[in-house]
């Protein structure tokens, strides 16, 4: 589920809302309340809202089934909408064949590799799955029931491209063995940081567990890869179990950078294989604390553009209901990173210290 808050239109002017004054006109408002359902009585997997602010803005919101798309897709589509609605003329015909070659779509199926079953592995599992709240009818497209606590707060956090460039070297200065050869990514230093900030922020202590992971695009990762603009769900996840002592530690977000490096390094190693011994992929230990990312920085979701400029705000409104943090690119500055978190008040706030300490530390050592 996805917000994005735009601009209102006039045939006159523009009135353009700043991120602020979007954060502060949703903040009075349940972003789940935003998105559509989907009507589970058809075979629908994407619903589609429109929702008008009189005078300020509209939001265009949107509810998918992972089962059909995932976020590549999906952000694809946004932008391919986008492109089509910003150049639309009474006297042009656009159709999907006109689109630019990096939104033009690829439904082709029959260049996927033979997965040796790994399809009736996952359905067996999903189809014997039993969760609390959740629908008897194995094959129903309800979702899962996850409430939303009333206790949480929303908060975005960027990171600049120098902060991701002061990050990066610090990083690597603090190597131990000095192997890593080339720079962490972007998405690895961005997500190390806010991971470490909120395992501190949630006081967990040295001996708590906590699993922290990523879904990860499959696409090029394919023998042969697929098409950038392959439509459908082509993902995978991994994740890792550790002792929170090691993320509380002084070198907390190295050690972070390079366990998820480490996960991606080795999805290398063939992402068919590493499917198979991911199943079942939701066994986690009672009491172990689950930290996910919800998106990417390369997704490029404000480049939504439908004609009035870039969204003035984007939020992915699944956080609400996990111990998950989104990320996308920043809509100001390229390279730029913006992190989305819902966190209780209290933690919300040693999260906005440490986060604007560490990074204002960061910014006057080096």
């Amino acid at each position: 589920m996805m917000v994005f808050c735009l601009q209102w239109p006039s045939p006159m002017k523009t009135l353009t809302i700043s991120t602020e004054r979007c954060a502060m006109l949703l903040s009075h408002i349940r972003m789940w309340h935003l998105c559509p359902y989907l009507i589970l009585k058809h075979p629908y997997f994407l619903s589609k809202s429109l929702n008008l602010f009189p005078n300020k803005g509209f939001t265009i919101s949107y509810t998918l089934n992972h089962a059909v798309l995932d976020g590549r897709s999906i952000s694809l589509f946004m932008n391919s909408w986008a492109y089509i609605c910003r150049n639309l003329d009474e006297n042009v015909k656009i159709s999907p064949s006109s689109l630019p070659g990096e939104l033009n779509p690829s439904f082709d199926r029959t260049v996927i590799p033979g997965s040796e079953g790994l399809e009736m592995r996952y359905l067996n599992y999903w189809l014997g799955l039993k969760l609390p709240g959740s629908d008897a009818n194995p094959r129903s497209l309800e979702p899962i029931p996850f409430p939303v606590p009333a206790d949480v707060v929303r908060a975005t956090f960027g990171f600049s491209r120098e902060d991701i460039k002061k990050l990066g070297e610090r990083v690597l200065s603090k190597l131990e063995n000095g192997n890593q050869t080339k720079p962490f990514s972007t998405f690895v230093l961005a997500y190390a940081y806010t991971l470490v900030c909120m395992v501190k922020a949630k006081g967990l202590k040295n001996n708590n567990k906590v699993k922290f992971g990523l879904t990860t695009d499959c696409r090029p990762r394919l023998n042969p890869p697929l098409s950038r603009n392959y439509i459908g769900n082509c993902v995978t996840s991994c994740d890792v179990l550790v002792e929170a002592e090691h993320l509380l530690k002084e070198t907390g977000v190295v050690y972070a950078a390079k366990r998820l490096n480490e996960m991606i390094e080795g999805l290398e190693n063939g992402v068919l294989e590493i499917a198979k011994g991911k199943v079942p992929f939701m066994d986690v230990e009672p009491g172990v604390g689950i930290i996910l990312v919800a998106g990417t920085n390369r997704f490029g979701k404000y480049g939504a553009d439908f004609g009035w400029g870039k969204p003035t705000n984007v939020e992915i409104t699944t956080i609400d209901v996990g111990e998950s943090l989104s990320m996308m690119e920043s809509r100001d500055e390229s390279a730029g990173v913006e992190i989305g978190l819902v966190l209780k008040k209290h933690e919300m706030e040693i999260f906005d210290s440490l986060f604007v300490h560490g990074l204002k530390v960061l910014r006057s050592s080096l």
